[in-house]
């Protein structure tokens, strides 16, 4: 869901080719009141309108920094 439909998509701060997906309220309560944050990683392959992408590690976080940056919406 937060990879598919995000609320917001931000640059990873620590991997250039990293990219971190968030979606607010998909999770079951008590944490419906926070982001799922997915960090995906991005390898580009040899067509420029593909990539492949590698799932790190989901997890859930109040609010998203304010030192990333947005790139979507």
């Amino acid at each position: 869901m937060a990879v598919a439909h995000p609320s917001v998509v931000t640059r990873d701060q620590r991997h250039t080719n990293g990219l971190s997906y968030y979606a607010f309220g998909v999770l079951a309560p008590p944490l419906d009141r926070v982001y799922l944050k997915v960090c995906v990683r991005i390898a580009p392959v040899a067509y420029a309108s593909i990539a492949n992408g590698l799932v790190i590690t989901p997890y859930p976080i109040a609010a998203i920094k304010k030192t990333e940056v947005q790139i979507w919406p």
